[in-house]
């Protein structure tokens, strides 16, 4: 299937394909890609380039009055799709809401990030079809007690492949009441308080992922959630800090995990069903090398 591009400019797209009754827009700043948000399309942002959410977010005029769009201190009482200027303690966050079917993805080299440290980069309620591609996305600066990389509430089917996820928000992913939320070949680091919150939450499956470099709290954290890990590594976390804390029982298959014995957590709620988890305690962790996941990284021309 042929790749359309619509290159959006101020006002209105350039020029524009339709595939399947999809289309696909590529952007190249911040205004372009809030332009080309919506359901049932592919956003595809420009290689080597940064989308800064914060230089939309923080002007009213831009959600004020505009259809799809709201300025709000709370997105709870949107009924219909909408992109949302969330207040919170420092800045706005970016909350879409009711977004079905919607792909952001880069072409290499291309990131999402946000000034505010008490956020969510991204935060999405009640989506349903969500993919983020290929992506490096964080804060510009850290913080603590409240925000994060990715959140999720309601909804179902959000997935992230080939990211990088990383601090200082205070957790890489948390998802509440949500089902099929997914990882797939991500790094997850540097992240204030821990790696992942999940609250009754199905589906919740982590494959191919490193998870490494972060925590002052519980690491990975879930309750009434179905879990499982696949291929995963945990290394360089808070040493201190209870890597896992499930209250029901959870899956890993063909782990590694460097972290010391005492503070393994809920291990006996653990289910290895091949007996092919590796435990290391903290023996080689500094010598880790990575492993070719995560985003693309274009190297420019000469």
């Amino acid at each position: 299937m042929a790749l359309v591009v619509l290159a959006v400019t101020t006002g209105r797209a350039q020029s524009m394909k339709i595939v399947n009754g999809e289309p696909t827009y590529r952007v190249t700043n911040e205004k372009e890609f809030f332009q080309a948000l919506g359901s049932n399309r592919t956003i595809l942002v420009a290689a080597n380039t940064e989308i800064n959410l914060s230089v939309i977010l923080e002007d009213e005029a831009y959600f004020t009055g505009i259809i799809g769009r709201a300025w709000l201190s709370s997105p709870e009482d949107v009924d219909s799709e909408c992109a949302v200027s969330e207040d919170v303690a420092d800045g706005q966050q970016l909350t879409l809401k009711n977004f079905k079917n919607l792909i952001i993805s880069g072409e290499g080299g291309s990131s999402i990030v946000v000034e505010p440290r008490y956020s969510y980069v991204m935060n999405f309620v009640d989506c349903e079809e969500i993919t983020l591609d290929n992506l490096t996305i964080g804060h510009t600066k850290g913080g603590f007690c409240m925000g994060g990389v990715i959140g999720v509430t309601g909804g179902r089917n959000v997935f992230c492949k080939d990211c990088d996820l990383y601090g200082c928000g205070t957790y890489g992913l948390v998802a509440e009441y949500t089902t099929n939320v997914s990882l797939y070949k991500c790094v997850v680091h540097d992240c204030s308080y821990g790696l992942l919150q999940l609250f009754e939450s199905e589906g919740c499956r982590f494959y191919h992922c490193d998870f490494r470099d972060s925590g002052s709290e519980i690491l990975i954290e879930g309750q009434k959630s179905d879990v499982a890990f696949d291929d995963c590594r945990f290394y360089r976390n808070g040493q201190q800090r209870m890597l896992f804390y499930f209250d029901r029982e959870f899956v890993l298959v063909n782990c590694d995990v460097w972290h010391p014995t005492e503070n393994l957590g809920t291990m006996d709620k653990a289910i290895i069903p091949r007996d092919d988890v590796r435990f290391h305690g903290v023996t080689g962790m500094e010598n880790i090398e990575p492993r070719g996941i995560g985003p693309a990284v274009l190297i420019p021309n000469e």
